[in-house]
């Protein structure tokens, strides 16, 4: 079985906040070790990177504030280490027109999921609407790791989307985002150079 990421899972993983980021990349590893693939959808891009931008600023040092370009520059980094052993699903045109859904973003994981063959992907995700609304496609990662193995295991590829427009990115050996570079950020945000107090980040700050 193959996952496909929600914000809230990266977000955990990505940050470290607990007790989320331990059962989040647990049950994203336990899905490789079982031979599936985990997603990330092309359309959450930008969000991924607004919240976790987001994040980073509200839990950074008040004592000596890194700016938010150094905020930023975190984040992708962040983003490029995570990123790294997922497979892109691309956003299509159906699932673009959303808009009069409660929750556009949710609507458009909900449709990705139908590219594939039934039974063979479960997006994984801490939101609770998601998971009462579609318990046959959305799964908690705590939920994920109580399944039986058996359900859990992937024999074939048959979870290739329909519509192949993706990029698989090269494996690696760890799933979680460097909780070093979290750690330390104050320090390294003192020993990089300082911008201007002006400075947005992409206008999203």
């Amino acid at each position: 079985m193959d996952l496909l990421i929600d914000v809230n899972i990266a977000l955990d993983v990505c940050t470290g906040r607990m007790p989320h980021a331990e059962y989040s990349a647990a049950a994203m590893l336990q899905c490789t070790n079982n031979r599936g693939k985990l997603w990330l959808y092309v359309g959450s891009v930008q969000t991924l990177e607004y919240n976790l931008f987001s994040e980073l600023k509200r839990h950074a040092s008040a004592v000596t504030p890194p700016t938010n370009i150094q905020i930023m520059r975190h984040t992708k980094a962040l983003l490029r280490t995570f990123a790294t052993d997922k497979h892109w699903l691309a956003a299509l045109a159906e699932e673009g027109s959303v808009f009069d859904s409660e929750d556009p973003e949710d609507e458009q994981l909900i449709r990705a999921l139908g590219r594939f063959t039934p039974g063979t992907v479960r997006l994984l995700t801490r939101d609770k609407k998601l998971l009462e609304n579609h318990p046959d496609l959305a799964i908690a990662p705590l939920q994920y790791l109580q399944m039986p193995a058996e359900k859990r295991r992937s024999t074939s590829p048959t979870s290739k989307p329909s519509k192949t427009r993706f990029a698989p990115r090269s494996s690696a050996t760890s799933i979680e985002c460097s909780t070093t570079a979290n750690t330390s950020w104050a320090q390294k945000s003192n020993n990089s150079k300082t911008a201007s107090p002006n400075t947005s980040a992409s206008n999203t700050a």
